[in-house]
């Protein structure tokens, strides 16, 4: 029998999964904040992302825009003592230099860093972790390799 047809169709339902992200704001949830507790407690705050009809004519399928995590960090007055963090699932991605991830935007009483990406809850605190896709690929990899030398 030929094993190689189950993983690859497990693969491609693994690449068809709905992207998550987290959706909070740390003004009316205070864990939702950037500090090392809060990140303990963010579990509450998953959400799937559903994708939009889109207005833009030009995108490539006009009709469908994919969502991206988005993370917001306001500044208030521009004191690090008034911090606010939004993270929520977007449809309205900002185009940046470069295609940066993160932008910058300075108001006369506010500082706003915003950061836009396209992995699982990839809008949480700063730490990264590996991406199940890519850890899903390797060990599909390693398994057909080993199946192939037994051929």
């Amino acid at each position: 029998m030929d094993f190689r047809i189950p993983f690859v169709f497990m693969l491609l339902i693994a690449t068809a999964t709905s992207l998550e992200c987290y959706q909070c704001n740390s003004h009316q949830h205070h864990q939702c904040g950037d500090s090392i507790a809060a990140r303990e407690s963010m579990k509450q705050f998953i959400v799937t992302c559903n994708e939009t009809q889109s207005l833009d004519e030009n995108a490539p399928n006009p009709n469908i825009v994919a969502p991206f995590c988005h993370k917001i960090k306001m500044y208030i007055d521009g004191r690090e003592s008034e911090v606010r963090v939004l993270r929520e699932c977007s449809t309205a991605r900002r185009p940046t230099a470069n295609n940066e991830t993160c932008y910058k935007v300075l108001g006369e009483e506010y500082e706003v860093v915003a950061c836009q990406c396209d992995e699982d809850l990839c809008n949480g605190a700063a730490r990264r972790t590996l991406h199940s896709g890519a850890l899903l690929l390797a060990v599909a990899a390693v398994v057909f390799r080993s199946l192939n030398s037994m051929a």
